[in-house]
């Protein structure tokens, strides 16, 4: 069965701003039949592409921009980055079976308790609707996240636990469908919170 393991960035602990920090896309998609396999590495060897600037993809191109990178893909060598799904999909909908949904949930949760980020990134509706239970939710807030602030009441957030640290989630909408100044004013605000010690 396949699963794709997240890509570590070789400078994750260095992050950005003295934070470590991991992004989340849905899925890896197909393109068409002429498509490698799939593979457990697929998400490590896209990134490898990525930064050697022989794949561009609006995506991750928008992302470097909101963290202040614009075409400097060095952004990626500071993240862990994973698609929520475990493995590709055939279409670029789709939103992922029972059997994915379950997988990614774990996967999520084994990624948190061993790269502890401080900071987690959810560039994708589909997957913050699916995400794990988290703390806001145990507490009865409706939908299980919060508001991020007055100026940005749209945007959510929640938490996570990790061998005692509290992990921040924030969602923030696709590139492809997103307001780009909205968002990199979005993510500044972000990054400028505090972050869990303990």
């Amino acid at each position: 069965m396949i699963e794709h393991q997240p890509w570590v960035g070789p400078r994750y602990k260095d992050g950005i701003n003295e934070q470590r920090i991991a992004i989340l896309g849905h899925s890896h998609h197909a393109s068409g039949p002429e498509d490698d396999p799939d593979s457990d590495s697929a998400t490590i060897d896209c990134m490898r592409h990525i930064i050697a600037g022989e794949w561009s993809f609006k995506f991750f191109n928008e992302i470097q921009k909101y963290f202040g990178f614009d075409s400097d893909p060095d952004l990626w060598n500071r993240v862990v980055f994973m698609n929520y799904l475990p493995e590709r999909v055939e279409k670029l909908r789709d939103g992922g079976t029972t059997d994915q949904l379950d997988r990614a949930n774990k996967r999520f949760l084994k990624m948190l308790a061993e790269r502890k980020p401080q900071k987690v990134f959810v560039f994708t509706k589909k997957g913050w609707d699916v995400l794990p239970q988290s703390i806001e939710n145990e507490e009865g807030s409706r939908n299980g996240d919060r508001p991020l602030s007055p100026e940005f009441p749209h945007f959510r957030w929640c938490t996570y636990k990790a061998d005692n640290q509290t992990i921040y989630a924030y969602a923030l909408p696709h590139p492809e469908r997103a307001n780009a100044e909205t968002s990199r004013r979005v993510l500044e605000h972000i990054l400028v919170l505090p972050v869990a010690t303990g």
